[in-house]
This record gives structure tokens, sequence and C-alpha cells, in this order.
């Protein structure tokens, strides 16, 4: 089955026979997520509602000389929340003296429930996975070649200003949008300190 489950649908969740096996006990753990038939058997069927968020399915074989190991997978609802850009990650994610003509990596916090992410970048950028896939915007299943979830962004000649977008998908969902701004010149300076008058004398 599924590791993403749609709220209030009913999903086929199976295993391949355990040798010497006689029976098999599932078990099912999270908010809106039920077991509806099958326990024993091979193959389940796994019932969410409305209020279901996220839980695991679990299985056990069992025979007259006792129980094996459990098998366990980690299952997921729609996605409610925008991926989160990578902190304490070198040179990645800059937001300023990004130059014309240049390329940056831009990095994401792994989300468990996605299985993908699509990335956009201002007008004329060139966004690529470092597996040999180009565009703007442009989707990314999995892992980068160094194990990131990253991308490259090759910025035009004459850049200014723009964000570096990025939401998740599932098979039931997109998630909202994490927006980074970023610009190829620095901010102009905060206020000045210092005394405007009685200047006179002063060195």
């Amino acid at each position: 089955g599924t590791k993403n489950i749609c709220t209030s649908t009913l999903t086929d969740y199976n295993i391949a026979p355990v040798t010497n096996a006689s029976s098999y006990t599932w078990t099912v753990s999270g908010t809106g997520i039920s077991l509806v038939n099958g326990q024993g058997t091979t193959a389940v069927k796994v019932l969410t509602t409305a209020g279901f968020v996220g839980g695991t399915i679990a299985v056990v074989a069992s025979n007259c000389y006792g129980n094996s190991g459990s098998q366990t997978m980690k299952i997921y609802a729609p996605i409610t929340t925008a991926p989160v850009f990578a902190v304490n990650s070198g040179s990645d994610n800059p937001t300023s003296g990004v130059c014309g003509g240049g390329s940056y990596d831009f990095e994401i916090v792994e989300n468990d429930a996605a299985l993908s992410y699509t990335w956009s970048a201002p007008s004329g950028c060139i966004i690529s996975d470092r597996m040999g896939n180009t565009g703007n915007p442009l989707t990314v299943v999995g892992r980068d070649p160094f194990g990131e979830y990253e991308v490259v962004v090759t910025f035009p000649s004459g850049f200014l200003s723009g964000a570096v977008t990025v939401f998740a998908n599932n098979t039931c969902s997109t998630s909202p949008v994490a927006i980074l701004a970023v610009r190829s010149k620095p901010l102009a300076p905060g206020p000045i300190s210092g005394p405007t008058t009685n200047l006179c004398g002063k060195t």
C-alpha cells in the first residue's frame, strides 16, 4: 500500500506470505484510522476519516511456537505545512549577494509525507536537480547525489531581486508554498547614529 493516505478513504495493505507462519496480527495507530477487515491474513483494509493526520500500520507473523518481529510502516495524510529552508547549511540559501550569472544552492528540510518538491525561481533562472533535470519550475523527486533535498539555481545576467519558492507534493495534496526572498545588492544600511548638532570644536 501507499505511504500517503487521503482522508476518508479505504486503502489496501498486504505482505507476502511468511514461511511457516500460520496467522498474522495487524495493528494501526493514529487519530482517524482503523482496521476494517483482513485481520489474521496477509491483506487488510484500512479506513481513514476526516480527522486523519498520520500514523502507523504494523504486522506480526505467528505460529504455534510464537511471534516474529514486527514490520512497521509510517503513513501520512495530506501535507498541511510549507517546506522549511534549511539553516546552518553553509553557503546554501543566500538572500543577498545573489549575482546575475552565478549559481547558488538552495536546500530544504525533508518532509516525510512528501513524494516530490516543486521549485520555482525568478524569470530567466535555470533550476537543476544535479541529476540531469533542469527547468523553472522544476519538480524534484528524492535527494540529490549528495543526499540532500537541494537544487542549484543559476540566475540570469542583470538579476536584481525576486524569490525562490518551493512546495511539497504527495498523492493527496500539495503543501503551502515556502518563499525565500533573494536579491543581488545588499539592503540599504540602517539609520546613522550620532550627533547632528553642537559639533563645533569636536574632533
